[in-house]
């Protein structure tokens, strides 16, 4: 059964986010200047850099857990929970299998191609390098196998608790890697502390979660290939958006490394990492309101998909425009403040990217629905298309421009973006566009869902 009301469901999803937020704030304020001071502009953009490789392997799950977790979710919305039980065995089944293959090859890459010589890496050698690689893999397949089983907290209505559990580990992994670094350790160590705990993360999650929902037990080894196939070209779409996601997010830091060096890499990433707390906002809401969109779709209960959308999308835009306000006004002291002067807020690189926060709060509420439902499909082409594009502009505008072309780039593609998520989000609705606006613009009353 479904853990709890629809209220108390967002609300405990909200806290649990909110916990979350702060568990970002601490890794991330903290992390930069103590990484920064034990090892140096050079060797942490190194660092920054070798950590962005093996992300790419995310990829490999092939964007099934988060459709499957959909699928999941309608089922037992309908209380289906056979069907439910074979779209986790065969998902979770064939998301290991690819995981592992990918990360075993990967893993060889990094002791036979000469990664050392191409990234121009400076503080450590080419063994530790592949090392360090070859730790850091792993840690990125621990991550593939708990994407479906973290997923499956949302399917029985406990996505908060869920959220708390990823958190704490995420503290845990944070303490591990300070205090690898603050005992003179080198990326080897660090790699090591990251993965150990990676470990009994993945663990304790697979353990908990079928103590919560008996249904989830994989029985049998049986691949259920015809459940599988019927989900792949959701799957593959969601995928594409992964792969737009990291190429932007990884591909941008591996860019300014080759073309501008390690120091501007740590810039951009602190730079980044200080205004993604406007954006962390989006993702309080969204990810907390996910499965409530699965839920009400399978009871075909299509005016609380109207009014949830539109209230999230308020939120999102509301609290990003206030976020962004006050990073703009307070943020170059607390990068000051935060890094002890080593990076600087520079201008105008600064507000462009305040800029493109906020016209990507435009369509992520939008796109969290289409999520919610499996309804990406049309959509995911065109963003992996846009991701593509700033790539380019970045690889080829940068050594003119400089890190400034980047968020420029960014906030034109969010903006083209928007208008094809919203446009499809309503034709879904089969709601006509002014009457979403009115629900937008108007305060909503104390009964919000």
């Amino acid at each position: 059964m479904i853990h709890g009301s629809r209220k108390s469901r967002i609300l405990s999803g909200i806290s649990a986010n909110l916990f979350g937020q702060l568990v970002t704030a601490t890794v991330q304020l903290a992390g930069v200047p103590l990484l920064l001071n034990f090892w140096g502009m050079q060797k942490y953009g190194e660092w920054l850099l070798l950590f962005t490789l093996p992300g790419y392997l995310g990829l490999s799950d092939l964007g099934l857990g988060t459709v499957a977790t959909t699928e999941m979710s309608m089922c037992v919305a309908r209380q289906d929970f056979g069907q439910a039980r074979r779209i986790f065995r065969g998902s979770f089944l064939f998301i290991i299998a690819i995981g592992l293959a990918v990360c075993s090859t990967f893993s060889v890459l990094a002791w036979t191609l000469p990664w050392h010589r191409w990234l121009g890496i400076e503080t450590v050698s080419a063994t530790e390098l592949s090392l360090v690689l070859t730790l850091l893999t792993w840690y990125v397949f621990f991550a593939i196998f708990l994407t479906l089983l973290l997923g499956s907290y949302r399917t029985i209505g406990r996505y908060g608790q869920g959220q708390v559990i990823s958190n704490i580990f995420r503290l845990l992994e944070f303490s591990g890697l300070i205090g690898a670094v603050a005992l003179g350790g080198g990326m080897v160590a660090a790699g090591t502390a990251f993965l150990s705990i990676r470990m009994l993360y993945a663990a304790f999650v697979w353990f908990d979660i079928r103590r919560r929902a008996t249904w989830l037990r994989l029985g049998k080894f049986i691949w259920e290939w015809p459940v599988v196939r019927s989900l792949l070209p959701s799957s593959l779409s969601m995928m594409t958006v992964y792969a737009g996601q990291n190429f932007v997010t990884q591909g941008l830091v591996t860019i300014i490394g080759l073309t501008l060096g390690a120091t501007q890499v740590v810039v951009f990433s602190t730079v980044r990492t200080l205004c993604n707390f406007a954006k962390q906002v989006i993702s309080i809401v969204n990810l907390s309101v996910f499965s409530e969109y699965s839920i009400s779709l399978a009871k075909q209960d299509f005016s609380a998909v109207r009014r949830l959308h539109a209230r999230t999308v308020q939120a999102v835009v509301g609290l990003t425009l206030l976020s962004v306000i006050g990073l703009k006004i307070f943020g170059p002291l607390v990068l000051e403040f935060w890094t002890k002067g080593k990076v600087r807020a520079e201008e105008p690189f600064f507000t462009f990217y305040l800029g493109y926060i906020l016209v990507n709060s435009l369509w992520l509420g939008s796109w969290g629905m289409l999520l919610g439902c499996n309804r990406h499909q049309s959509i995911s082409r065109y963003y992996v298309f846009l991701s593509l594009a700033v790539l380019g502009v970045g690889y080829f505008g940068a050594g003119a421009f400089g890190l400034d072309i980047l968020p420029v780039a960014m906030m034109i593609a969010d903006a083209v973006l928007s208008a094809l998520v919203i446009r499809k989000s309503l034709d879904m609705l089969k709601q006509p566009m002014p009457e979403f606006f009115s629900q937008v613009l108007t305060w909503p009353k104390l009964k919000l869902i």
